[in-house]
């Protein structure tokens, strides 16, 4: 008596019994794209390795329903088994821990090096990133700052040189601490110093643009 043995690739492939009926749907252009930011975020993130991404990315595409792609976020999330085909998504705009953490650190770093620190965040974060954005915003600011600090120094002297000089000081603190307390909210901030003295020797981009957390 012969039986008949289904081939394993085609068992991978069968729906559980115990999956919910949602799974079997087809995905659309629309839902692969927002599996592909997913996986971008991510990368940048540093939760995948360039490989990984590629294979991921490629999984993505080729999907044709709910369960396969879901094969996509192995190890990444947790996907329930109804309706939801992706984690929550992330409102567009805003960057991610490592991305507002990167920002932060270039902005508390401008505490200490004037512009140093910052350029430095700025040369090792992904390009286009939060990270970077913000770091050219520090960099931009402290440069400014230390600019008027000097030219104050030379100009004034006595008690008015040391007036000027406080307010200054007193001014820089303040907005150096704003910018922190923005960039580890992952806000849009603009910096007033730098809207009034337009010297910005490195890009911030353009306000309201959605920065890209996947460096290319």
């Amino acid at each position: 008596m012969s039986t008949v043995t289904t081939p394993a690739r085609k068992l991978s492939t069968m729906p559980s019994p115990f999956e919910h009926p949602s799974l079997g749907l087809p995905v659309t252009d629309e839902q692969k794209d927002r599996a592909v930011d997913y996986l971008q975020q991510a990368y940048a993130e540093g939760r995948l390795t360039i490989y990984e991404f590629e294979d991921r990315v490629q999984t993505v595409l080729e999907a044709s329903t709910r369960r396969e792609m879901n094969r996509a976020f192995t190890g990444l999330a947790t996907i329930p088994m109804g309706a939801s085909l992706l984690p929550r998504r992330r409102p567009a705009g805003v960057p991610g821990p490592m991305g507002r953490a990167g920002a932060t650190i270039a902005h508390v770093s401008g505490l200490g090096s004037f512009f140093v620190g910052p350029a430095v965040c700025y040369a090792l974060a992904p390009h286009e990133s939060y990270a970077r954005r913000e770091a050219a915003k520090a960099f931009n600011f402290q440069l400014v700052a230390l600019l008027l600090m000097a030219i104050t120094g030379v100009l004034t002297e006595g008690f008015l040189g040391g007036t000027l000089s406080g307010i200054l000081g007193v001014t820089w603190l303040v907005l150096t601490v704003a910018g922190i307390a923005h960039a580890a909210s992952g806000d849009d901030w603009r910096n007033p110093v730098t809207r009034v003295i337009p010297l910005r020797p490195l890009d911030e981009g353009r306000p309201g643009r959605r920065p890209r957390e996947l460096g290319r």
